[in-house]
């Protein structure tokens, strides 16, 4: 069992990895800001080389495969001013429909920005440790 932890495309690998994984094997994941875009169109808009193509996008939508984390305890933490914010409000909403339950982390004050990320890697950490420790 491994805890999965990541902030900004670390955090939409967390995400995504978690999801391959699945649980048992994945205890816990954390993604603080996670870059993931809502559609390949969104991606292309922010960066041209962030996927080959449309095949590649489908392959590693980390929205699409998010039935995946059912089991998996989730923490999705993010600034209000963040550009990611809506798809992380997208995600938190998935996954409180998916389990019940809003998953642990918020949509705080900040943006996609190192004081952002430290100010929240302590509670991902924590989040993390907890469900290792389980």
């Amino acid at each position: 069992r491994i805890g999965i932890i990541g902030e900004s495309m670390g955090g939409y690998g967390a995400l995504l990895l978690a999801e391959r994984l699945g649980a048992p094997a994945a205890a816990a994941v954390a993604a603080i800001s996670p870059a993931v875009f809502a559609s390949y169109a969104d991606a292309r808009r922010a960066d041209q080389r962030s996927f080959d193509g449309p095949g590649d996008f489908a392959r590693n939508d980390a929205l699409s495969r998010i039935a995946a984390l059912r089991h998996v305890p989730s923490y999705v933490a993010c600034g209000d001013s963040d550009p990611f914010e809506p798809t992380a409000r997208l995600l938190r909403a998935r996954l409180q429909r998916l389990t019940g339950q809003a998953p642990a982390g918020a949509i705080l004050a900040g943006c996609h920005d190192n004081a952002f990320w430290a100010r929240n890697l302590p509670g991902g950490l924590t989040f993390i440790s907890a469900h290792l420790s389980a």
